[in-house]
């Protein structure tokens, strides 16, 4: 499946790249001449610079995500059980508590709730009641602790349910976010830190380097995305409206198209003029890939003129 994604966005990239490199060679004779080179250079330098963020978004790995870690289960489960507060009045007491698994082992993480503060416990929990030793075997004590010290002592039990728990030496994974079981499972959200945390964002930023004809392409790939016979490609990136509100988000079924950064050696520029003019400039630099420096290759990259202001019009991985 990710062969057919992969062939499917390279084709439609293909066609995107083929179709406006092709309306740049076949241009009108009787327009003026192309620029000099050092008139656009630094404008020239700048887009490139600036394109490598949009090929990451686009082609690349993409915008980064949260890892894909399931909230757990939580579960109410009230004691019975109460406590005297400090005024010497009775209060409830109830435990908040939810299943890790560990090893194949269910460990129970508890939140003892009182009226004033809570306290964290991390327990095993069985159907039947666990002898100290076994526990021990299963969770050996930090140094200087054992079972006789009352490391496995009991904290509740329910004869109706079947519930033992005991206390051990636990601490829970923390994560700086977690997925829900209802999330989609094809996309991940964005993380908040990243540059770009919206569809307006990322169009927005494509805009600052690319001519509108290029940009207005690339948002069929990533907003809207791409059918091919019976099968079809989501969008890329896509806001997800869940339980807790809308995320922004970035399909998983993509396989980037590169794995590296062009380096572009800008001294070596020079104006295809037979394939240019004064609002369409086609630039061959030489260039490389960081892992074969050796293998320099001839590289075009095609500019557009739009309201005065020069912008990309073909992709630079």
């Amino acid at each position: 499946m990710k062969d057919i994604t992969k062939n499917i966005i390279k084709a439609v990239a293909v066609a995107v790249a083929f179709a406006l490199i092709i309306s740049s060679i076949f241009i009108i004779r009787s327009c003026s001449a192309p620029p000099d080179y050092e008139e656009i250079r630094e404008r020239v330098e700048e887009l490139i610079e600036k394109s490598f963020d949009v090929n990451d978004i686009v082609w690349g790995n993409g915008l980064p995500t949260y890892p894909r870690e399931i909230a757990p289960k939580r579960e109410f489960y009230e004691s019975g059980k109460s406590y005297v507060d400090e005024n010497g009045e009775e209060q409830p007491l109830n435990y908040y508590y939810y299943y890790v698994n560990t090893s194949g082992v269910n460990i129970v993480a508890f939140r003892e709730q009182k009226a004033v503060k809570e306290d964290f416990r991390y327990a095993y929990v069985s159907s039947s009641p666990i002898d100290a030793a076994v526990l021990a075997s299963l969770y050996p004590a930090n140094e200087g602790e054992n079972a006789a010290d009352g490391l496995y002592s009991e904290v509740f039990s329910d004869v109706e349910r079947k519930i033992y728990a005991y206390l051990i030496p636990y601490t829970e994974k923390q994560s700086e976010f977690y997925y829900l079981e209802s999330d989609p499972a094809d996309y991940g959200f964005v993380r908040t830190d990243s540059k770009y945390n919206s569809v307006d964002d990322i169009k927005a930023y494509i805009r600052t380097v690319y001519a509108s004809d290029y940009a207005d392409s690339l948002d069929t790939i990533l907003f809207d995305g791409v059918m091919s016979g019976d099968y079809v490609q989501k969008a890329r990136y896509a806001t997800i409206q869940t339980s807790r509100g809308a995320f922004f988000a970035r399909n998983y079924d993509f396989e980037p198209l590169f794995t590296e950064r062009r380096v572009y050696l800008f001294d070596t520029a020079r104006i295809d003029r037979r394939n240019s003019n004064d609002s369409t400039v086609v630039v061959e630099f030489d260039s490389y890939l960081p892992s074969s420096p050796d293998k320099i290759t001839p590289t075009k990259v095609s500019f557009a003129l739009q309201d005065g202001i020069w912008y990309l019009s073909n992709p630079t991985y």
